[in-house]
């Protein structure tokens, strides 16, 4: 009985049985955020309750959205220094999973506050915490659009991420690049290195 219960919250925090709608009204609440500097309605609540299920209610204080139009190839990242969800202009764009991205990019703020900065980006701490809030942990979301199945095309689907393990700011390129830095942390007086690893083209890591 009560894990039922707990599913029906869940999915009551996911978006129920009308995802889209919901997405919508994500979307535009996350707008009004950028705008005012305040989470508020259903996207203050749905925050809330992450914040509750991750037994850490003072997550939603102090938290803001902002959009980056320089993030080309993420759709959002989580800025410690800020206490900020930065979100690209293709969030936007996109036709569903607004709240997962958000619940995605708050479940590294909580996994940072709880075991500090050592923490991996999509470690065991932050997958525990996806799952907790109902969501699959998964470092990548599909895009939109429709990936090729062609084995000879394979290749062409790949590219390096490179990820700033401090600040998660990424950047892709076609091959690895060990001399690339985090340019934010490197202002800040932090070496700046990234971590690299190969992902689908298609798949923009959050």
């Amino acid at each position: 009985m009560r894990s039922a219960r707990n599913a029906k919250r869940i999915r009551r925090i996911q978006g129920g049985d009308a995802p889209g709608r919901q997405d919508r009204s994500i979307v535009a609440l996350t707008r009004s955020a950028i705008a005012s500097g305040v989470i508020s309605g259903e996207l203050a609540k749905t925050v809330r309750q992450w914040a509750k299920l991750w037994r850490l209610p003072e997550l939603p204080g102090g938290i803001t959205i902002r959009q980056n139009a320089r993030l080309r190839s993420t759709l959002a990242r989580w800025v410690i220094e800020s206490n900020c969800v930065e979100v690209s202009t293709r969030f936007f764009e996109r036709c569903r999973d607004h709240r997962e991205i958000l619940c995605h990019e708050l479940a590294h703020a909580v996994a940072v506050r709880i075991s500090g900065r050592v923490v991996r980006p999509h470690g065991p701490e932050w997958c525990d915490l996806m799952r907790k809030a109902g969501f699959e942990p998964k470092a990548h979301c599909t895009s939109d659009r429709r990936v090729r199945a062609s084995t000879s095309d394979f290749r062409a689907q790949l590219v390096f991420e490179h990820r700033c393990p401090i600040c998660h700011a990424v950047r892709y390129g076609r091959k690895s690049v060990k001399s690339w830095r985090c340019v934010e942390c490197v202002n800040a007086g932090l070496p700046g290195h990234l971590i690299i690893r190969v992902v689908p083209r298609d798949g923009a890591v959050l």
